[in-house]
């Protein structure tokens, strides 16, 4: 029994292995405008990740929102939306409210619904992102300029011009 236990760990230890190297290339490939290999390379780490017996959730949401980020890059939309739904959801159960990576997270969620025509749902994803970002990340000035300008963007989009002008004044 022991030696099948041993079997286990290095296997999952294998799987974990190879999930970080694939989200590294994917990452690489991202840097390099290459969107669809980025895209091929989060994928296969998503499955390399459901191959553990101890899950690691923060890198699996992680890995999620950069294949959403590539998504995006190619205009397939919706799927980027749920990419990072399925990232958020994950960040919201296993990290603290105060998590810069859902503030990201968040933004890109309200941005990506934003280029959608999902102008409601985008400004309250974009307005947590901000209150995050002010509340616990006060230093982060280029995140909440960045921020501010999508919020400023999304109104703009709903025709609340004057409150628009009021974020991208302030951005």
């Amino acid at each position: 029994h022991r030696c099948e236990g041993q079997i286990g760990v290095s296997a999952n230890r294998m799987a974990l292995a190879k999930a970080r190297e694939l989200c590294a290339t994917g990452r690489r490939e991202l840097d390099e405008g290459k969107y669809a290999d980025g895209e091929r390379h989060y994928r296969r780490a998503l499955l390399e990740y459901e191959k553990l017996s101890r899950p690691q959730p923060v890198e699996k949401a992680s890995t999620h929102h950069q294949l959403g980020f590539c998504l995006m890059k190619q205009d397939k939309t919706d799927e980027a939306i749920k990419c990072l739904q399925d990232a958020l959801s994950i960040y919201r159960t296993v990290t603290p409210k105060d998590d810069v990576n859902m503030a990201i997270t968040l933004h890109e969620l309200g941005r990506s619904l934003t280029e959608q025509g999902r102008l409601e749902d985008a400004f309250q994803h974009l307005q947590e992102s901000l209150n995050i970002r002010r509340t616990f990340t006060p230093g982060d000035k280029a995140g909440i300029a960045t921020t501010l300008h999508e919020l400023g963007r999304s109104l703009t989009e709903q025709g609340r011009l004057e409150d628009a002008f009021q974020h991208l004044q302030e951005s």
